[in-house]
């Protein structure tokens, strides 16, 4: 029975943009699942050519509102 609270999900599902599309959650945060599994892969490989590498790689979250959810409809369809 509260009002104004604000509902944010995360992984951007398209069930969660809906929400999103239709005001039930104020918004959600896109994983980019392919740069991240990218990312992997090229430290993995750059350590085993002993590369040195960083310590800690940082991937952002993308936030998502009404005002950009439209383009993340499908994003994790492979």
């Amino acid at each position: 029975g509260k009002t104004g609270v604000k509902v944010v999900g995360i992984d951007a599902i398209d069930e969660a943009l809906e929400l999103v599309k239709s005001g039930g959650m104020s918004g959600t945060v896109f994983q980019d699942a392919i740069l991240q599994g990218r990312g992997a892969l090229d430290l993995a490989v750059a350590i085993s050519l002993k590369v040195d590498v960083k310590k800690e790689y940082i991937i952002p979250f993308q936030q998502v509102t009404s005002k950009n959810m439209e383009e993340f409809f499908g994003a994790y369809d492979m």
